[in-house]
Formats: structure tokens, sequence, C-alpha cells
């Protein structure tokens, strides 16, 4: 693979800090490891980041005990800080997001 050759002025513009606030979605599974939990923790509460979304992803940790659809539905509950749309408790969220 051959790269482009950039000049020095066109090397600082790409590498500049970015102006204003981010734009982010964010893609996590939340109920398979606490790693999730802080990273979303740390997007919603830092300033720089405008979070656009939160997609609630599927893990591969014991998907039979879940059933279909239910390690994304698991992680989505996360999400929501452990209640489901109906305002009732949901799962085993420990974190309140």
């Amino acid at each position: 693979m051959r790269f482009p050759i950039l000049s020095e002025e066109e090397r600082k513009k790409r590498l500049a800090p970015l102006k204003g606030k981010v734009h982010v979605v964010i893609d996590t599974d939340t109920y398979n490891e606490v790693d999730d939990q802080f990273a979303l923790a740390h997007h919603l509460m830092t300033p720089k980041f405008d979070v656009k979304g939160i997609v609630a992803g599927h893990f591969w940790k014991n998907p039979q005990t879940y059933g279909v659809e239910g390690t994304a539905k698991a992680s989505y509950d996360e999400c929501r800080g452990g209640y489901s749309d109906d305002g009732q408790p949901a799962g085993r969220s420990g974190t309140q997001l």
C-alpha cells in the first residue's frame, strides 16, 4: 500500500485538535463488563462530547441464558440505569447512570 505524502502544513491541519464539541454515538455492551459502564459515564459527563445516541449491543457471554435478542436487551436495560421502559427494575444493574 502506498501512503500519500503530506506537506507539513496539511499534516498539522489534520492533527490539530477539533474545535467545538465532538459528536459521538456510543456502541456498547454495558451488561457484559463494567468497563463499558465507565466509558458510557465518561462520555455522558464530559462536556467536550455531544452524545447523539447510544446503541446497546450484544455480547457473547452465556447467550443461551438470555435467549434470542436477550443480550442486547440486557445491555439496553443497563444503559437505562437498570430500569426497563415501564420504569420497573430490570436485570442486575449496580450502577445508576
